[in-house]
């Protein structure tokens, strides 16, 4: 990273720290500004989880919703994104489960439209990619989910998962060798 783009990043998190701050004082501007800024971040949350579209928009305002009635739950401004994202994971997971128990027959129409040939290659790419991940520790598991799919720094990976930001470091780097040679093989 360049130092011009450090010091954009560095503004960007000490905007959010303050708006953060606004937000758990009530202010509803800076409630408005944070979900402008965080919106998307959450949105990728849900669709990670969900792989619905409807249904990730809905968990994005439940989580915002949600974090507005629990906002002096916030005990770091400076984790601010990590924390909608934590939330947004939660209720995204309690969809997932209350819709796989109330799944209709639609679902296996889709399946039923799918060329065998399909279906095979998407179980193989599947059954490989799950026996790369289980082949790694479950903290560096989280430590990339974190990382690559919701692009939170090191020190917000810290926060969430209460460790350090260097062990959130070792953990990804671990992780990412163990990925590299499981998927090799």
């Amino acid at each position: 990273m360049t130092n011009k783009q450090t010091k954009i990043v560095h503004i960007e998190r000490l905007q959010l720290k303050r708006l953060a701050t606004g937000f758990v004082r009530g202010e509803a501007d800076a409630f408005t500004s944070l979900y402008k800024r965080l919106g998307g971040h959450v949105f990728k949350t849900a669709m990670r989880i969900l792989k619905n579209e409807a249904d990730a928009h809905d968990v994005v305002q439940d989580t915002f919703i949600r974090a507005w009635a629990s906002r002096q739950r916030l005990r770091d401004p400076s984790c601010v994104r990590a924390w909608f994202c934590r939330i947004a994971a939660n209720l995204s997971k309690s969809h997932w489960r209350r819709s796989r128990q109330t799944e209709s027959l639609e679902g296996v129409e889709v399946v039923c439209r799918s060329t065998p040939q399909d279906l095979l290659e998407k179980a193989q790419t599947s059954k490989k990619l799950k026996d790369a991940i289980s082949g790694l520790t479950p903290r560096q598991c989280e430590v990339i989910t974190l990382r690559v799919e919701r692009e939170l720094s090191y020190k917000e990976i810290a926060a969430e998962l209460g460790c350090s930001s260097g062990s959130a470091r070792v953990n990804y780097s671990y992780g990412v060798v163990g990925l590299k040679r499981l998927v090799a093989l």
